[in-house]
């Protein structure tokens, strides 16, 4: 079964409380869906800023979470001027600090910006065809070119997800690839 790369851009999840705190009591919108069963964009987006000043328009991926939390590129982060550690989505301890700025109010976040690890989300059915494990770490190849390696992949299992790998812009950029490749174990 080949896997397809879907490049991802800089997001954030937010938390009921801060969600109240930079929209005020406006439901929830859902505008599009993602692929992964229950996961939408919900047309909102925050303004994220650094220590730089710069400010980031970021849209809102829902539902709710129980941490809020900014997943940017290296590049978002250079241009912001702050450090935000490689991480899986939901690790937040010691993350970085950004500004965020809704539609009714304003929040600085401490332990909430990451750039997120690159991974490969399935669900425990495709788990299994590869032989693979929740949180293994592999690597992959391309269809096309078996010689071009995407190393250090962390396996995500969980029954909502659709199988794709997620690599940020910056990755992509470096390993030559586009949201559309396909993959397959190394």
């Amino acid at each position: 079964m080949p896997i397809p790369l879907e490049i991802i851009y800089r997001h954030i999840h937010l938390s009921s409380k801060d969600r109240k705190i930079l929209f005020g009591d406006l439901p929830w919108i859902k505008q599009s869906s993602t692929k992964h069963r229950g996961q939408f964009f919900s047309g909102e987006y925050v303004l994220v800023g650094g220590k730089q000043g710069k400010e980031l328009l970021t849209p809102v991926l829902g539902p709710e979470r129980q941490k809020t939390q900014v997943e940017l590129t290296a590049t978002d982060a250079m241009a912001l001027g702050m450090k935000a550690p490689s991480r899986l989505s939901g690790d937040v301890g010691r993350a970085g600090v950004v500004e965020l700025e809704g539609a009714a109010g304003s929040i600085k976040k401490i332990a909430c910006a990451i750039l997120p690890i690159r991974h490969l989300h399935l669900n425990e059915k495709q788990a299994k065809q590869f032989g693979f494990h929740h949180a293994d770490v592999i690597s992959l190849v391309t269809a096309s070119s078996p010689s071009r390696v995407i190393p250090h992949v962390v396996v995500r299992v969980h029954p909502s997800f659709h199988p794709v790998l997620h690599l940020t812009m910056d990755e992509a950029i470096l390993h030559g690839v586009q949201t559309g490749d396909t993959f397959q174990p190394f």
